[in-house]
């Protein structure tokens, strides 16, 4: 006996916190001391100000963060990239235990565990580990209903069931992609009623815990609305924003509009890159696991096929800027398969050939260094810009001003300059007395609310809704829009016309260029706060042809925002790192006129 231990200690009963604890360093150690860029600081002012998130609202997780941000260490920030980190930690630990090393040692659970890490290294997986995103918790779920499905399939009961059924609606409450997971999970939880009719007295219950997973969350979201919170997408208090919300009404009418215009498309160049760049050398395990899973399980491997393919069909088809991130939930389903494959293949190799199994641990090690010393990281200043840039943006403006997010160049979303600058000044308190207000949300009558907690005049929605003499509202259809419209308004402006007009279509309103919205902020907004001082992010020319003075742009910050060498942030909308303040020099009457 040494140190009370006794004779007989495994050593594998060390492996896992040994495994879990080297990537738990590995997450901390890349971990995001800053905001980053993308939609977390837009998550993180939803979480901590009690307001509601982008479509569908994401109730679940804004609880989770804000309850995991009471922790009395980190800034708000750090502890919303922590949480991700954790969520995936977490699901690993559990897929560990779906293949139990047991008293004797085999190589094949030491196999499945080298595979679930390197799918834990793998970019996707690991780059979403890191920052505040919604994608981990969605993995976590996913096996939190795989490692429950697993148990009833072999020894199927009531409340497994019902466990089952109610994680399976948080799951798709959570993230809409995992409903369409569900019909493989149906498959394969059906085995365990071929036997038995009374268990099929068990769906109306069933079908009950589910609904109530994926619809009791969202009272969150309603209590928050209804008090009426700063960010407040949709205006989710009233039943027909509430739908908008949580049907993702606005990513439906985005996807009409690219396939009116031709630009959809079924491509699967996302999933080629994403499963080259995420699994690697692991794809050739994967085709091993399911040649195993197919002549040990096959109603499991049909059931797999189903819950990979159909999200697959859909996001191939999906035009929105993270189309490739959504590839890693189905391509998780993807990793477990080939870390199964891995496992049986050290399981054989263990037991028959020495040489094969010395080959392919090295091989799996070579993999998890390679993968571990290539993972992009930005250092430095790179890691700070997002926070730097909104300190700084608020820093330089004079208290009681109005700040306007403009984006970089005319129609790039304004998501990247807009959310810092909103985390810094909602959740970090900076410079409170300025008014902040994005340029881009002005066609959505739920911003409304923003401006008018705020203090600022809100008549520009008054407009937007029924238009006036110099702003005409037409309403049409948007393939009539799209086609006819919208090609002959720019035609016109490249004739050096001033084109101005708003386009109801349906429930969503197009403005018929920039110089409708500079027109609109020109008289319903700026015109009626003469005392405040206006600071933007971007020069807004239009503005010229519509106020009654001269506009002086002067500089009053200029930060460089340096991306290059860092590949995550190719092609993304950064800030352009500016400020300028809009000075107004009145102009004599004949020279007004």
């Amino acid at each position: 006996m040494v140190f009370g231990l006794g004779p007989k200690l495994n050593p594998l009963r060390y492996l896992d916190p040994i495994l879990l604890g080297a990537l738990a360093l590995l997450y901390g150690g890349t971990l995001y001391p800053y905001l980053w860029w993308g939609d977390g600081p837009e998550l993180l002012t939803a979480a901590f100000c009690n307001g509601v998130a982008h479509p569908t609202g994401y109730p679940l997780y804004l609880l989770l963060v804000k309850v995991f941000g009471w922790m009395p260490i980190g800034s708000l920030a750090w502890k919303g990239h922590l949480f991700s980190s954790i969520c995936t930690l977490v699901a690993i630990g559990i897929l560990f235990r779906l293949w139990p090393l047991g008293k004797k040692f085999s190589w094949g659970p030491v196999g499945w565990r080298i595979g679930l890490i390197a799918m834990g290294v793998s970019p996707s997986v690991w780059g979403n580990s890191i920052l505040t995103e919604v994608y981990t918790l969605s993995l976590l779920l996913v096996v939190i209903v795989v490692g429950f499905s697993k148990t009833f399939v072999r020894r199927p009961t009531l409340v497994r069931f019902l466990v089952i059924s109610f994680a399976a609606g948080i799951a798709v409450g959570h993230h809409r992609l995992l409903g369409l997971m569900v019909p493989g999970l149906a498959l394969w939880l059906a085995s365990a009623f071929h036997d038995s009719n009374r268990r099929l007295l068990w769906f109306a219950p069933g079908a009950a815990f589910f609904l109530f997973g994926l619809l009791g969350p969202y009272g969150l979201i309603y209590m928050r609305a209804a008090a009426d919170p700063m960010l407040n997408w949709e205006n989710a208090s009233t039943l027909d924003g509430f739908w908008k919300l949580f049907s993702a009404h606005q990513f439906t009418t985005d996807q009409q509009l690219v396939r009116i215009l031709g630009g959809a498309s079924f491509s699967t160049d996302p999933l080629i890159t994403d499963l080259k760049d995420n699994l690697g050398l692991l794809l050739v395990f994967s085709a091993v696991g399911c040649g195993f899973v197919g002549l040990q399980r096959p109603r499991l491997l049909i059931a797999g096929l189903i819950a990979w393919s159909l999200p697959i069909v859909f996001i191939s088809q999906y035009s929105v800027a993270d189309a490739a991130t959504l590839f890693l939930l189905p391509n998780f389903l993807l990793g477990l398969v080939a870390a199964f494959g891995l496992g049986k293949c050290l399981g054989w190799a263990g037991e028959r050939s020495r040489p094969a199994l010395a080959g392919l641990v090295v091989l799996s090690v070579v993999f998890l260094v390679y993968r571990v010393t290539t993972f992009p990281q930005p250092e430095g200043k790179l890691a700070e810009l997002p926070e730097r840039y909104a300190r700084r943006a608020l820093d330089a403006t004079s208290p009681g001003s109005v700040l306007f997010a403009v984006p970089a160049t005319y129609r790039d979303a304004v998501d990247y300059t807009y959310y810092p600058l909103l985390y810094q000044h909602q959740v970090a308190h900076r410079n409170k007395s300025v008014a902040l207000i994005s340029e881009g949300y002005f066609t959505s009558p739920w911003y409304r609310g923003t401006l008018a907690a705020q203090g600022l005049p809100v008549d520009l929605f008054e407009v937007l809704e029924s238009g006036n003499e110099e702003v005409p509202l037409k309403e049409l259809d948007l393939e009539t829009y799209l086609k006819d419209e919208a090609p002959e308004v720019s035609e016109r402006r490249d004739r050096g016309e001033r084109v101005l007009g708003i386009y109801r279509v349906g429930d969503r309103h197009y403005l018929a260029g920039p110089e409708t919205l500079s027109k609109l902020l020109a008289d319903h907004l700026i015109a009626k706060l003469p005392d405040r001082t206006f600071y933007f992010t971007q020069p807004l020319h239009g503005l010229e042809g519509f106020m009654r003075g001269a506009i002086d742009w002067t500089e009053t910050l200029h930060l460089p925002m340096i991306t290059r060498g860092f590949s995550p942030l190719d092609g993304k909308p950064i800030p352009s790192g500016k400020l300028f303040r809009m000075d107004l020099r009145r102009l004599p009457d004949h020279e007004q006129e």
